[in-house]
């Protein structure tokens, strides 16, 4: 399989890593054979494995988690025997049902909670990995949230940053691109380009791309939409955890605008202090 290249897509529930993963498909990312159908609240399909969604459920029920659980997960987590166990069945289904393809990837929104797993499982097999994070303005995750869970506000927040914030640093020496959700609707050939640039992807013909952009993307499917402020970090009216997350979200759209690198020190010395605040702050309010 030394010619075999893996794409895993990452980001927070409601942030448009569905749309961005078919656009992955797009650009000739194999995702397999066996996704999870089209419901309501995701008519145009989630596409993911069915398999590797109900292996995350398994995992993070091994850690006494559900996906809309705002608990932090150490890396230490990750050591414990219950998990461990997991990895020969990750590895034997990702060699016989993915691996074997040229270019393929996986997309669930729990895989960015339990990453360490998953860059794991990945450096023991023999392919190169890359990753695309998916971003979308954290209030309009806490507002879609509502809508589809009955999620508050509060909670929302924290599941947003205990997503996006704890494990990035994990890739930081891979290859990856930052995708910002919104961006994509905008201009959905210059995102594609812009991942196919960021992967070394080659695009040897532009049906597939024009078709995503033309027919698959509809800008419906944002359903909520905030504007950006400038001076939206220091807002004196944003709880803690807010204004954690639209900070945390400020530097990755740096990272997605391509005004950062994604090897920049001044961000990376930046996340690693959002990172700490995050832990302080479950430890002071573990339950929040």
């Amino acid at each position: 399989m030394s010619n075999s290249r893996s794409v895993l897509i990452l980001g927070m529930h409601r942030s448009g890593t569905s749309a961005t993963t078919r656009g992955l498909a797009s650009l000739g990312v194999y995702l397999g054979d066996q996704l999870i159908e089209p419901r309501t609240d995701n008519i145009k399909g989630y596409w993911e494995d069915r398999y590797i969604n109900d292996l995350n459920e398994r995992l993070l029920g091994a850690l006494s988690l559900s996906w809309d659980d705002p608990r932090y997960i150490y890396s230490c987590d990750f050591a414990k025997p219950e998990i461990e166990s997991f990895k020969p069945e990750a590895l034997s289904y990702l060699n016989h049902s993915l691996a074997k393809n040229s270019l393929w990837g996986f997309k669930d929104p729990r895989t960015i909670r339990l990453l360490p797993f998953w860059k794991n499982v990945l450096d023991e097999m023999s392919v190169r990995h890359a990753y695309v994070i998916v971003i979308r303005n954290p209030v309009n995750v806490v507002n879609s949230l509502l809508e589809r869970n009955g999620i508050g506000s509060t909670k929302a927040n924290r599941l947003w940053l205990v997503h996006n914030v704890p494990f990035i640093h994990e890739i930081s020496k891979s290859s990856f691109v930052v995708v910002d959700y919104d961006l994509l609707l905008d201009d959905p050939l210059k995102q594609l380009f812009r991942i196919a640039r960021a992967l070394k992807i080659p695009i040897d013909s532009m049906d597939e791309l024009n078709d995503y952009a033309d027919n698959f993307l509809d800008l419906n499917l944002r359903h909520h939409s905030s504007e950006l402020r400038s001076n939206i970090i220091s807002s004196g009216d944003r709880n803690h955890l807010e204004t954690m997350a639209q900070e945390a979200y400020l530097w990755l759209r740096e990272l997605a605008l391509d005004r950062l690198k994604t090897d920049s020190n001044l961000f990376w010395s930046t996340w690693y202090k959002i990172q700490n605040s995050l832990q302080t702050i479950n430890l002071c309010c573990p339950s929040i």
